[in-house]
């Protein structure tokens, strides 16, 4: 993929991510920020991805850290920052059990996220919703980073 593919698709994952739906409603109230979150977490590579060449991949990661900032990478490089709040679900969103939200803002406006944690995994999506259809559903998983900090930091 040629340098600008990458940075397209960076973006666009990082829209999906930060921008605000508009089938997106204001989550509820402040919850406890959940320490096991915090950290840098790299994304598992898909089953139906694992036959390209693993150069041409780019490593993505994000990292929450405890003052409520979030941080995406890719190939250990900085690509956007925004921050994080743990909300209570909106009216209009499934809270299947063990699922925790989160409400991301990036300056531009606010988007939701929704997380599962089992052990050193982290099951990241976006919220299905009881009323209308999920715009760019997404779903990814991550597991916990080996290093904590990219290199230089």
């Amino acid at each position: 993929m040629t340098k600008s593919a990458l940075l397209f698709c960076d973006l666009l994952i990082a829209a999906l991510c930060f921008a605000a739906l508009g089938c997106q409603q204001q989550p509820d109230d402040v919850q406890p920020t959940d320490t096991a979150l915090l950290g840098r977490w790299d994304v598992v590579v898909p089953k139906h991805q694992q036959h390209y060449p693993v150069r041409l991949l780019p490593k993505r990661s994000m990292e929450f850290l405890a003052d409520g900032r979030l941080r995406l990478y890719r190939n250990d490089t900085l690509t956007l920052e925004g921050t994080y709040q743990h909300r209570g679900f909106p009216k209009n969103v499934q809270a299947p059990d063990g699922l925790r939200y989160l409400s991301l803002s990036n300056g531009q406006g606010n988007s939701g996220m929704t997380y599962e944690l089992q052990q050193d995994t982290l099951r990241w999506s976006t919220p299905m919703y009881k009323d209308v259809m999920n715009c760019w559903p997404m779903r990814e998983t991550y597991a916990r980073a080996t290093a904590t900090a990219p290199p230089g930091k």
